[in-house]
């Protein structure tokens, strides 16, 4: 097996931030890897280090630059992914876009709420104390 250096680019970052291999991720970055890197099934940097639950490397990417509202092809925020897997650590470090909605007009808080993750959904509602307008929205109705 060749040694990790020697693998493809995108395989070695994917397989960092997926680790939650911080240090290997910041390593790569610095060698010039873009932080919103798609893979071929254009999936974002960022949403692999949410389904993996690594709220440090979330907060490296995004401190690195990710872009937090980057969504897969089916229209999946790193946020709403987050909060339907259940980390409450990685949703505290996407907090900084609560208002975003996902393709089917859904607030992080409604995804929350739906998915039954009580935690997230006081998190959310300390987050966002007064009610988000979103193209007609609240945290809890979807748009029409």
């Amino acid at each position: 097996m060749p040694a990790p250096e020697s693998q493809p680019p995108s395989r070695s970052i994917v397989e960092a931030v997926f680790r939650g291999n911080v240090e290997r991720v910041s390593r790569l970055l610095t060698s010039g890897i873009d932080v919103d890197w798609r893979c071929p099934d254009d999936c974002p940097l960022l949403h692999y280090a949410v389904m993996s639950g690594r709220a440090e490397t979330v907060r490296l990417l995004l401190q690195a630059g990710a872009d937090v509202n980057a969504r897969t092809r089916d229209g999946v925020t790193p946020l709403i992914s987050a909060i339907e897997w259940g980390y409450e650590d990685v949703v505290e470090a996407l907090l900084a876009d609560a208002t975003a909605q996902d393709q089917y007009g859904r607030t992080a808080l409604k995804v929350a709420r739906d998915c039954g993750h009580d935690g997230i959904v006081a998190l959310l509602q300390t987050a966002t104390s007064v009610a988000m307008k979103v193209a007609g929205a609240t945290p809890l109705k979807t748009k029409k």
